[in-house]
This record gives C-alpha cells, structure tokens and sequence, in this order.
C-alpha cells in the first residue's frame, strides 16, 4: 500500500528565522520529504551506499537529498552514501558513458546487495535515463530512481518506466519543479554527449552565453545556493527525525 504524503503544514523548520536566497531551492523542501516518505524502508536500512545526480540542473536537488541520506546514515552509524554526478541525457556515448558505470560499481565493492539512488528533477518520459539504466543494467548494479517531479502529472508514464527499468520509482511532485532549468545553480553545465559536466566558472571567458553575471557574481550566486542547500538539508533531516520519532511513539 502506497504510504500517505504529509504536506507542508508537517514540515519542521529547523531555523525560521533564516530566509532562503532563491526560492526555487525552498520548494524541493516538500518533494524530498514526500520522496523520504516513499523511501523509509530503504534509507532506514541503509540500502543506497550511492546517490547518483542527474547533471545538471539536478545537481542541487541532489546535494540536498544527499544531505539528509548522510545525516541519517551518521545518526545510525551506517557508512556515509558517495555522492556521484553524471549528465543523463538521450545522446551520451555508450563507451565512455559504461566506463563511468564501472567506476561506480568498483566505488560500491564487488558482491553487494547495495543499490544506486538516481535522482532526477523531472520525468517527462524518461528518455534521458535510459542510456544510464540501460548501463547499470548490463554491469549488474541495482538502483532505483527518484524524480522531483513529473511533467503533465502522467502518473502511467512512471508506471511504465517502473515496468521498463525494472526498479522502484518514486516521485515528489506532480509538477515540474521551479529548480527544472536553473542549471547555473549548481555551477556546472553540460554539451551534447558529455558525460563529465563542466565548470561554469572555468569555461565562462569561452562561452558568451556562460558569462551570464560574470564571473565574481556567478560564484557569489552558487555560493548562495550552496547555503540554500546545506539549510534546507538540516531542516529535512530534522523534520525526518521528528517523524521517526512520532512513528517509534505510536508503536509504544
């Protein structure tokens, strides 16, 4: 059965008083912790000894996200998850891309019923995640994904993926994220068959449409978002421990 959603009201803010400096970070508050929800057995278990981020503008939901993983995982004294990134996307070459993936595998040791988290910012159909399951796949590594929304609200598209990937999928939202797009959070972008993203910062004197702030107001604009991150991170796992601790009362 699937298990309930809370909505905002539950959510347990750790530090009030502290604004957020961008507001498409603050709204992954609730989808992460409805995508907790959906994962608790999992992340209580200590299952996903890897958190693996859709590059790019998945990067930030990813940090957030891996965050709290590794807070809970410290409180339970199971080994921090590794946080990788790659550019899922339809085009990205199969050698370099399965060369990624057997890096991966050898990060999670040989012979272990561990599992790969994949985290998206949005389902559309699926299309970009293929390369990377097909991947995973076919060098024996066990993941499942989960999304911070889904474009159009098309809850069969991610049942028919559930039935394509063979894994669990899991979603926060039926919308797409406000986070879908802001690539230039994160600090990274990615080309056309990249497997690897690349530093806004380094490559912004090469490409025009990179110098968006230039760089001094670019770093100050991902350093900001890297404060988001780390609040709305503490303000998660705080609000996961009240929610295990409600949980542990009621069996009482």
């Amino acid at each position: 059965m699937q298990k309930e959603f809370f909505n905002g009201e539950d959510t347990i803010n750790a530090n009030l008083e502290s604004e957020f400096n961008f507001r498409e970070i603050e709204l992954l508050e609730e989808p992460i912790e409805n995508i907790l929800i959906e994962l608790e057995d999992e992340v209580n278990s200590g299952h996903y000894k890897m958190i693996l981020g859709d590059d790019a503008s998945g990067r930030i939901p990813t940090d957030v996200f891996g965050g709290v993983i590794k807070s809970i995982y410290k409180e339970k004294n199971f080994e921090a998850p590794k946080i990788r990134f790659i550019p899922a996307n339809p085009n990205i070459p199969e050698e370099p891309l399965d060369k990624r993936v057997r890096l991966f595998k050898k990060d999670l040791g040989a012979d272990k019923p561990d599992k790969i988290l994949i985290i998206t910012d949005s389902i559309v159909s699926g299309e970009h995640l293929r390369p990377l399951v097909h991947s995973l796949k076919n060098n024996g590594i066990k993941f499942d994904v989960a999304t911070i929304g889904v474009k159009g609200g098309d809850i069969n598209v991610i049942k028919n993926l559930k039935v394509e990937f063979g894994c669990n999928i899991v979603f926060g939202a039926l919308t797409v994220p406000n986070i879908y797009g802001k690539r230039y959070l994160g600090g990274v972008y990615k080309e056309y068959g990249d497997v690897v993203s690349r530093s806004r910062k380094k490559n912004a004197k090469k490409h025009e449409d990179l110098a968006y702030e230039g760089d001094q107001e670019a770093q100050k604009s991902i350093n900001k978002a890297r404060q988001d991150v780390n609040k709305l991170s503490g303000e998660i796992y705080e609000w996961y421990k009240q929610k295990q601790r409600d949980v542990d009362g009621d069996k009482n």
